[in-house]
C-alpha cells in the first residue's frame, strides 16, 4: 500500500487463517477480489467458476455412463470453497439421479497430506485397499493433481487404473483441470477450468 498499490488479487490459502488481514485491508477500504476460492464471511467480489455446476455435470455424465458407485477423492483442501462446491455437486447429481451416497466412497483419508512422499509405499497400498474393499466402477479426483497421484501410485503397484483384475473390473475417472491433460484409457472427462480465464475476468 505504502508503495501505491491500489487494490490485490487473491488466490487464497486453504483455512482461514489470512481473514483478519483481509479484514484490516477492507477497514482501510483497500479493494480485493478473491479468485478460484474465496471467504464466504468477506463481503469482497470473486471471480470463481461453479465448481458446484461443473462437478454435478461431471458425476451425471459419469452416471450416464453406467456407473452407479462413484468414488470422490477431496483432496488435502476440503477447507476451501471450490471443494467444498465440488463436493456438494457431486452429491446432488448422485441425489438427483437417484444414487445413494454412500460414505465409503467419499475418499477424505486419501491423499490428505499436501506433500506426500510419492515414493511412500504404504501409502500407494492404501489407494489399492480402497479400490478393492469399496470397489468403485468410476473416481471422481477433486482436480487434476490428486488425479496424477493416483494414477502414478497405482502404476508403481503394476495395476492399470482400467481392467485392474481378470474379472472384467474397470474404473474410469473424471477430474478438474486448468490445462487439458494426456489422453488415457481411464480419464474419460475433464472439467476445464483455465486460470487464464480467472485472471482476464
Amino acid at each position: 500500500i505504502d508503495s501505491g498499490v491500489q487494490g490485490f488479487i487473491i488466490y487464497a490459502r486453504s483455512g482461514y487463517e489470512d481473514i483478519n488481514v483481509y479484514k484490516h485491508l477492507l477497514k482501510r477500504d483497500v479493494p480485493l477480489i478473491m479468485i478460484d476460492r474465496y471467504y464466504p464471511e468477506l463481503k469482497v467480489d470473486r471471480v470463481v467458476y461453479d465448481d458446484e455446476k461443473a462437478a454435478f455435470d461431471l458425476t451425471s455424465h459419469l452416471i450416464a455412463r453406467g456407473h452407479q458407485r462413484i468414488a470422490i477423492i477431496p483432496g488435502p483442501e476440503v477447507e476451501t470453497t471450490s471443494v467444498k462446491n465440488r463436493l456438494m455437486g457431486y452429491q446432488k447429481a448422485l441425489m438427483h439421479h437417484g444414487v445413494t451416497i454412500q460414505g465409503e466412497l467419499m475418499w477424505f483419508g486419501l491423499y490428505n497430506q499436501p506433500n506426500l512422499n510419492r515414493q511412500d509405499v504404504k501409502h500407494k497400498q492404501q489407494c489399492l485397499d480402497k479400490l478393492i474393499q469399496t470397489r468403485p466402477t468410476a473416481v471422481l479426483m477433486i482436480n487434476d493433481s490428486i488425479y496424477e497421484r493416483f494414477s502414478h501410485d497405482l502404476s508403481d503397484l503394476e495395476f492399470e487404473l482400467a481392467g485392474l483384475d481378470e474379472g472384467g473390473f474397470a474404473l474410469e475417472a473424471a477430474t478438474f483441470s486448468y490445462r487439458m491433460l494426456p489422453e488415457s484409457s481411464t480419464l474419460k472427462l475433464i472439467a476445464l477450468q483455465p486460470g487464464e480465464a480467472l485472471g482476464r475476468k
